[in-house]
Formats: structure tokens, C-alpha cells, sequence
């Protein structure tokens, strides 16, 4: 039964993966209808208690990784915008924390939550989004291991904020704004999986 339930979320995923590459709103709709009428594992939001210190350190994180001197412009985020943040941040948390991080381990969810931030529409943009795929696999490790120790709605938050705070900042698209996001990240990291 598990191999079937793989197979169908792999299904899930490369479908995913095609529509959010053609049309992003219907890439975020159909993975958040295939989670509700396929189910999904939602142990890691069982059993967690919600503090008010760990809902603003996990709303208020993605500000802190901010490549601030790199950053060109600061733009007001439209209705439509944080909408859309929220929504694409629920459907990936409960798609790649939910499904695939019990599934298949935390590494794996987040190679494949970074190949899914691949524009394949354009040669530009998929030069562009290939450079950012170590931020988004170290975003996606970083994600897993918040679902894992401090529960998906912590992971929800934090990919919310990130979104938000990313449509709020217009980065400079330069190596040193990438490496500068690639480092914040990685040190993250290393705090988040030492074993105390």
C-alpha cells in the first residue's frame, strides 16, 4: 500500500512541477485539492504546542536571512501577492513536509522542493532559478528540520514570512547576493542540525 501511495505522490509531484512551470495558481491548486482528496500525513502536526516565542522567531527568521546590501529596491506587496504567498507556502508545506518528508527523509524533500523553483519557461530563467537551486535544497533542509522538531505549523509560518518578505525585497540578481543567501543559510544549518 505505501509503494501505491509513492507512486501516486510522485505522480502528484511531476504534475505539479509541469503546471507551476505553465500556470502557478493552477500548479498551487491542484497540489493543495490532490492533498485534500488524497490525504495526507499530518502527524508532524500532532502533538505540538504553539508558543508565542517560536511563532515570532519562525515569523520573523526570513527577515533575518535577507541579503540587506544587495537588495535594489523595496516594493509595497499588493493583496493579491501576500495571497498568493500564503497559498503556494501552505501547499508546499503540506505537500513536501507533510507527504514527502515522512516519506522519504528530509535530504530528498528538499532536492525535490528545490528542482520545483526550476523555470523551465524560458533558457533565461531557468540559467537564473538553476543558480538558486543550493539556496532553495538548504531552504527545503532548513523547512524539513523546522516541520520535524517544532511541527508543520512552524514551517508554515516560516515559508510565509519568506514569501512575503520576498515580495517585499527586489534583490539585486548578482553572485554575491546568491552567495551571501547560500551562506546565512548554510550557517542556519549547521545551528539547526548539531546535535545539542
Amino acid at each position: 500500500m505505501r509503494r501505491l501511495s509513492l507512486n501516486t505522490w510522485i505522480l502528484v509531484y511531476f504534475a505539479y512541477f509541469i503546471l507551476v512551470n505553465i500556470f502557478p495558481e493552477a500548479g498551487y491548486t491542484a497540489l493543495l485539492i490532490s492533498e485534500i482528496l488524497l490525504g495526507r500525513n499530518t502527524s508532524l502536526l500532532n502533538g505540538k504546542n504553539v508558543s508565542l516565542g517560536h511563532l515570532a522567531f519562525f515569523a520573523m527568521l526570513p527577515l533575518l536571512l535577507q541579503p540587506y546590501p544587495y537588495i535594489n529596491s523595496i516594493r509595497a506587496p499588493i493583496l493579491n501577492s501576500i495571497i498568493f504567498s500564503m497559498i503556494s507556502a501552505l501547499a508546499e508545506e503540506y505537500f513536501f513536509r507533510g507527504v514527502i518528508l515522512p516519506i522519504a527523509g528530509n535530504p530528498i524533500q528538499a532536492y525535490l522542493f528545490a528542482l520545483t523553483h526550476l523555470n523551465t519557461t524560458n533558457p533565461v530563467y531557468l540559467v537564473n532559478t538553476s543558480l538558486l537551486v543550493p539556496h532553495y535544497f538548504l531552504l527545503g533542509l532548513i523547512l524539513g528540520k523546522t516541520a520535524e522538531n517544532h511541527g508543520l505549523f512552524y514551517s508554515i509560518i516560516f515559508h510565509v514570512g519568506y514569501n512575503i518578505v520576498s515580495q517585499l525585497f527586489y534583490l539585486n540578481f548578482t553572485l554575491q547576493a546568491i552567495l551571501y543567501l547560500f551562506i546565512a543559510e548554510a550557517v542556519l544549518c549547521i545551528f539547526m542540525f548539531v546535535k545539542r
